[in-house]
């Protein structure tokens, strides 16, 4: 009963909205693998937030696929089978957003020491 209202709900803003001319959109999910989800039809990015705390930005998707994922009361194997593959993305999370700032910081470090090395 709570995917039924939820999907109504999805299709009553997406109605009020339209689909045409929306910035940006944030839908939640309650029965899904995916907590919510982000559209934003400037840059055409989907943002998918999962329950384990990651997120999933995926970029040049078309609007017609967002209006389609939140319409769905559980977008999962729409997800799966219609955008994971089908759209470049950037998967983060705290552990591996540490990970690129140490790697960043690394490389800095050794990029000064060959121009030092170099210099002399």
């Amino acid at each position: 009963m709570e995917g039924a209202k939820a999907a109504i709900l999805g299709l009553l803003c997406l109605i009020s909205l339209g689909t045409i001319g929306w910035e940006m959109r944030v839908q939640s999910f309650s029965l899904s693998a995916i907590r919510s989800a982000a559209y934003e039809a400037d840059t055409e990015t989907l943002t998918i937030y999962w329950h384990n705390g990651r997120k999933s930005s995926h970029y040049l998707v078309p609007e017609w696929v967002a209006v389609k994922i939140f319409s769905l009361a559980d977008p999962y194997s729409f997800y799966l089978n219609h955008i994971r593959d089908t759209y470049p993305a950037t998967q983060l999370s705290w552990r591996s957003l540490f990970k690129r700032r140490r790697d960043s910081v690394a490389q800095s470090e050794i990029e000064a020491w060959e121009r030092e090395m170099s210099a002399g």
